[in-house]
């Protein structure tokens, strides 16, 4: 017949195990803020204030733009057109680059990272052109010093 201190011994060695920590990731769905902080506002008013506090040098800038002996520098042409070129195919170009690299080199970050660029350049450009079509927007170039157009 077993002694009476073997169980209770048992009983305090299973109670010492059971309470242990499971060593589990810990609880990754727990409640956080909200979406938008009380930062994110802050982000957001700096941005308004610094581009009121550029308009006026935008539209300086925009009028010199405009005139014709700045339309006429080759420079300023080329320069022009290197930036309009990166910036059009150039994203979707520099996206799927680095989509294929990242499935190439088995770079997850990397592919998600092209993939997640170019569908984001996709939906900016459903986005404004179905805007554009509803409120009737021109494209500045049509007409740039007039803000109704």
């Amino acid at each position: 017949m077993r002694h009476p201190s073997n169980h209770l011994l048992g009983a305090l060695l299973a109670l010492a195990i059971g309470a242990a920590p499971a060593g589990a990731q810990g609880d990754s769905t727990g409640a956080r803020g909200g979406l938008f902080t009380y930062r994110d506002a802050i982000l957001a008013g700096s941005v308004l204030l610094g581009a009121r506090l550029v308009h006026p040098l935008d539209d300086h800038y925009a009028s010199r733009l405009q005139d014709s002996s700045t339309q006429a520098n080759a420079k300023l042409q080329t320069l022009a057109t290197f930036v309009r070129t990166t910036a059009a195919p150039g994203a979707f170009i520099i996206g799927g680059t680095l989509f294929t690299t990242g499935r190439l080199a088995g770079n997850r970050k990397l592919a998600r990272l092209g993939l997640h660029g170019v569908e984001s350049l996709i939906v900016g450009e459903i986005t404004a052109s179905a805007l554009k079509g509803i409120v009737g927007r021109q494209r500045p170039h049509v007409r740039p010093r007039d803000p109704n157009s």
